[in-house]
C-alpha cells in the first residue's frame, strides 16, 4: 500500500469514526444519513465495508453531520430553557 492509498484509508477510517459517533449521540437511520448528506444511500455501508469514498462525498458526510449535531443542540439548549 503506497502512502497515498495510506491517507485516503485514515481519512475514510476518521470519517466513519466521526459519522458512528454521531449516530451514538445523535440517532438516525445509516441509509438515511447516506442519503440525506451525499446523495448515496449505501455510503455509511460502504465506509463500514471498508471501501474508500470519494474526498467529495467524505466532505459531504462530515458537513452534514456537523450541521446536524449544531441544530440538534442549539435547539435541545433551547428547549432547556
Amino acid at each position: 500500500m503506497g502512502p497515498i492509498e495510506q491517507e485516503v484509508r485514515e481519512r475514510c477510517t476518521q470519517v466513519l469514526k466521526r459519522v458512528e459517533q454521531h449516530l451514538r449521540d445523535f440517532p438516525v437511520g445509516g441509509t438515511y444519513l447516506g442519503k440525506v448528506a451525499a446523495s448515496n444511500p449505501y455510503a455509511l455501508r460502504s465506509l463500514r465495508e471498508g471501501r474508500i469514498l470519494s474526498p467529495e462525498t467524505l466532505d459531504k458526510l462530515l458537513a452534514y453531520v456537523e450541521a446536524r449535531e449544531e441544530r440538534l443542540t442549539k435547539a435541545a439548549s433551547e428547549a432547556a430553557e
